[in-house]
């Protein structure tokens, strides 16, 4: 898991911190950051191999139930930021989207460290 958020930052951090990226830079940078973003499968898998099998579907949808909500309150984040920006014509500055980037950015950054701050490798607790 934790490569996969770090990966996704890695991508985020040319479209933020590089002024006027080419649209075609951007798009590639979006199209691996989808890519490497799914590794909230394998974040399920994970939390599942550390609760007893009595637990296991509590365990299971607690973690799904967290990454529903983030991935909820992401866009919406995303979308106050870019709203704080005025509007130039019909379009929001680029520092508009440079910003609500790196506002996913910093979230993915939190949960990192929250999640290494807290882990441990899983025990084999099928056999209990």
């Amino acid at each position: 898991m934790g490569v996969g958020a770090a990966l996704s930052i890695a991508l985020l951090a040319p479209a933020i911190l590089l002024s006027h990226p080419s649209i075609a830079m951007v798009v590639v940078l979006l199209v691996a950051f989808s890519g490497v973003s799914s590794f909230n499968v394998v974040n399920v898998a994970d939390a599942n191999s550390r609760f007893p099998p009595h637990l296991a579907g509590r365990g299971a949808t607690a973690v799904n139930l967290f990454q529903v909500v983030g991935t909820s309150a992401l866009p919406i984040l995303a979308g106050t930021i870019i709203g704080l920006f005025p509007a130039e014509g019909s379009a929001r500055p680029e520092d508009a989207y440079r910003a609500a980037l790196a506002a996913i950015a910093v979230s993915l950054a939190g949960g990192l460290a929250i999640y290494w701050a807290l882990y441990r490798p899983p025990q084999n607790r099928r056999s209990e």
